[in-house]
């Protein structure tokens, strides 16, 4: 990580409200990818606090900061290798818009760059393959029709 991230920081971020999620965040991905200043950072969201999630989105920074061919953008899928966490059917991330942080988060501007946030949503196998064979956009109307809790890590596939 060192060689790859040298300043990859990830920042745990307690809930607001006890009923809340814990948010983390990479810090330190756009440095080491950025193309004339802009580069990508990671977000993800979790039900507890847990080194689990970080460990996880220095994975997924690892795989991103790599050759350039590997780069992550939006509508990319990675796969985790096992499930989230014991018992959950969610064992991809589908790297996202941070939907459920509004606007504001989707970029973060400076003097001289600007990175943009993605989300790590975590998915089933089978919303894989959906999103494969019919697009992210379908995928995300399968949400948005559905009772999607993408905090629940043991939910069902909405396929």
């Amino acid at each position: 990580m060192e060689t790859r991230v040298p300043d990859l920081r990830v920042f745990r971020i307690a809930p607001q409200r006890p009923t809340g999620l814990w948010t983390y965040v990479s810090v330190g991905v756009w440095a080491a990818t950025e193309e004339e200043g802009v580069g990508l950072e990671f977000v993800l969201a979790a039900p507890s606090d847990d080194n689990r999630y970080a460990n996880l989105l220095g994975s997924v920074v690892y795989h991103h900061a790599g050759p350039p061919e590997d780069w992550l953008g939006l509508g990319s899928i990675v796969p985790i290798g096992e499930p989230l966490v014991e018992g959950s059917e969610c064992d991809h991330f589908l790297v996202s818009l941070p939907y459920p942080y509004g606007p504001k988060l989707k970029n973060c501007e400076w003097d001289g760059g600007h990175a943009h946030f993605l989300w790590l949503l975590p998915i089933t196998d089978a919303e894989r393959v959906f999103a494969l064979a019919n697009g992210l956009e379908a995928l995300e109307v399968l949400f948005e029709q559905s009772a999607f809790e993408h905090w629940n890590t043991h939910r069902p596939s909405v396929v």
